[in-house]
């Protein structure tokens, strides 16, 4: 009888955790590209529609005008202004 307790118990817990993680993950956010600017280190994208900007600490992109893409990331504030900083991101294909 002890052992079905603990098989259940594990059962429950193992679905609660699933759970959580399903809860928490990060879903992609999607944008059109309206500006791309360079920096040192860093792009800024500016998307259409939107007040944040996204940044980006590599300066290997291949992104323009038009572009649309899927990011996720942070939302934090900088100097006053939101923004977001991107962990990952990814252009749509057309």
């Amino acid at each position: 009888m002890k052992f079905e307790k603990i098989v259940f118990i594990l059962g429950i817990l193992g679905v609660l955790v699933i759970s959580l993680i399903c809860f928490y993950e990060d879903k992609p956010l999607r944008g059109e590209v309206e500006s791309v600017e360079f920096g040192e280190g860093r792009v800024t994208i500016k998307l259409v529609g939107q007040e944040e900007r996204l940044v980006v600490f590599s300066d290997i992109l291949n992104l323009k005008e038009g572009d649309k893409v899927l990011f996720w990331g942070k939302k934090e504030v900088y100097r006053g202004e939101e923004q977001i900083i991107v962990e990952k991101l990814e252009r749509i294909k057309r």
